[in-house]
């Protein structure tokens, strides 16, 4: 079934894809709060989690049947903001790059960018080591 994961693109084309991490001990509320508002807000959506559970990581595919567009700036808010409420990460294991910048202040604080800015300023003063993909 996991390595089936890779035909649902073909068959929810437009798919909203996530892949996000919660401790251990909040994995299985997060799910099925996940679910809960997913299904609330965008009745008859298809909410499908699947992963490594056991290490905290949750891959969740939604789509939205019959709509012209799927509404994935609404479901990011809805899914980022429950990551943020549970302490998760926006990235369990694909990194951030230039996809998950933009959400990454909903599991990291103001602090902690700043620490990775000036990590990144000390280990590439010139920003010559992959410019623009995470900071």
């Amino acid at each position: 079934m996991r390595d089936a994961t890779s035909n649902l693109p073909t068959l929810l084309p437009g798919l909203i894809g996530f892949d996000i991490s919660f401790a251990i001990r909040d994995i299985g509320r997060a799910a099925a709060e996940c679910d809960t508002l997913l299904r609330t807000g965008w009745p008859g959506c298809t909410a499908l989690v699947y992963g490594h559970l056991g290490d905290g990581n949750l891959h969740l595919i939604v789509y939205v049947p019959d709509v012209a567009q799927q509404p994935a700036q609404a479901i990011e808010t809805t899914i980022y903001d429950l990551v943020h409420r549970y302490g998760g990460a926006v990235s369990a294991e694909h990194g951030i790059g230039t996809v998950k910048r933009k959400v990454l202040g909903h599991s990291r604080s103001p602090d902690e960018l700043a620490a990775m800015r000036a990590i990144k300023m000390a280990l590439d003063p010139k920003n010559i080591l992959n410019p623009g993909k995470v900071l």
